[in-house]
């Protein structure tokens, strides 16, 4: 799709090489074309030295950020390593100019242009508010950073967070589809990556440069898909938020992991042999998932804290193995959840949650083994129960689960980054336990 008047192509002016001619050419002609062959790339040089910088496409002038959206910018651009501050001022400055009452063509709205079918699934709070524009700003990192994930996850190479921006306005199947960036999205990703140069030259975002209010291209529409396939694309506009925004940002749930994801836990019953879960060729059924109701990016609620089961296709990466990693998390609440599962035996560990003031607190992270403790759906904190899973040779008729942990925090602080224990590598050997994170809330 072409965004109209949100980026310039300068072409080049057409030069026209004389032809070779059968007769001679006299030296006072040569001379007199060089001489205005010479006038002319003068004059083109000095017209080209006039031009400033900001003209080019590769730095867009964008408005200042508002202070509200700035903190909120800073909060939610940590969410996972593709995002910075400038490339979300930068996104926001593309979709709305930073109004909460904008909407876009395709029914996207508010600060960050979601649609309601983003705005539902990547909500921070049950309760959140579409009016409410930090809640809008977080819920726009979490979409980027697990369609980040999910590129990653899909083998597409390239910069991933321009992947990521074509996936949020062309869908992610046309990404994996073109195995880059599709021809819709070009001109939205040129945009976006333009904003967000200007945006790193500023004070607020470390640059040498203070903003001043510069007109900007009208905000596009965006098509946009966090799975495979794309959500249905709602038919109405979402009327304008009227309410106030509030200052303070919304607590962020579920917490993307797609971008940490490094081992395969879940293999279809058609190809079981591709998983390795526990450092034996086994794995989790992603039909007998399925049937308890864990299908790719389903929300499962569990002692009420709501969780997003991994959403990528079996045979792909879909866990974080407890390898000593560190995994960015950007939310407040009581308590943080995860759901979890061990192989080869139980497995634990220390983790340390590291809160915005740089303080912490050391928990430990644990798991039962995923089918030696798991002898039916009414077990201690079973999550999700299969009666199966799959192995190198085919269905293994022994039942696997998933289980609930939680953990209190401070209250009234922020939390940063989660570092996990070093209990294996994302590929256990055999005999080896480990510890897999399908999915982290705080709440």
């Amino acid at each position: 799709m072409r965004l109209a008047g949100a980026w310039s192509r300068r072409k080049a002016d057409n030069i026209t090489r004389p032809g070779r001619h059968g007769g001679r050419l006299r030296h006072r002609a040569i001379t007199a074309g060089l001489a205005a062959c010479l006038a002319l790339l003068c004059a083109a040089a000095a017209a080209l030295s006039l031009v400033p910088a900001a003209a080019s496409v590769s730095s867009l002038a964008g408005r200042p950020v508002p202070a509200v959206q700035l903190q909120a910018i800073r909060s939610a651009a940590p969410s996972c390593p593709v995002l910075s501050p400038q490339r979300l001022a930068a996104q926001l400055m593309t979709a709305s100019k930073f109004d909460p009452h904008a909407t876009t063509a395709d029914g996207g709205s508010g600060v960050a242009g979601l649609t309601r079918a983003q705005w539902r699934q990547w909500m921070p709070a049950p309760d959140a508010a579409p009016s409410n524009v930090p809640a809008n700003i977080v819920a726009l990192a979490h979409d980027v950073c697990n369609l980040a994930g999910q590129v990653r996850v899909a083998g597409v190479r390239g910069n991933q967070w321009r992947l990521a921006l074509a996936a949020f306005h062309s869908g992610l199947r046309a990404v994996i589809t073109t195995r880059g960036i599709p021809a819709s999205a070009v001109g939205y990703v040129n945009t976006v990556a333009a904003y967000a140069n200007w945006y790193a030259q500023q004070l607020v975002f470390g640059g040498a440069r203070v903003p001043t209010p510069t007109p900007a291209p009208t905000p596009t529409s965006h098509h946009a898909s966090a799975s495979v396939p794309a959500s249905p694309k709602p038919q109405a506009k979402p009327a304008a938020a009227a309410s106030t925004p509030s200052a303070t940002a919304a607590p962020a749930p579920e917490i993307p992991l797609a971008s940490d994801f490094d081992n395969l836990g879940v293999t279809s019953d058609s190809d079981p042999t591709v998983g390795n879960l526990d450092g034996n060729q086994s794995a989790f059924s992603a039909q007998a998932l399925a049937a308890d109701g864990a299908t790719p990016g389903a929300k499962i609620t569990f002692d009420g804290v709501p969780f997003i089961w991994p959403d990528v296709a079996p045979g792909m990466p879909d866990n974080v193995t407890a390898s000593g990693q560190t995994i960015s998390a950007i939310g407040s609440g009581k308590m943080l959840s995860m759901l979890v599962t061990a192989g080869w035996g139980s497995a634990s560990g220390t983790a340390t949650v590291v809160y915005s003031d740089g303080s912490t607190t050391n928990f430990t992270v644990g798991s039962p083994d995923w089918f030696r403790s798991c002898p039916s759906q009414a077990g201690p904190d079973v999550v999700i129960y299969t009666p199966y899973r799959n192995q190198a040779s085919g269905r293994g008729d022994f039942s696997a689960c998933v289980f609930f942990l939680s953990v209190p925090l401070q209250a009234g602080k922020m939390v940063e980054r989660i570092v996990l224990p070093n209990v294996s590598t994302p590929v256990p050997g055999p005999g080896t336990a480990s510890l897999h994170i399908f999915a982290v809330t705080i709440k």
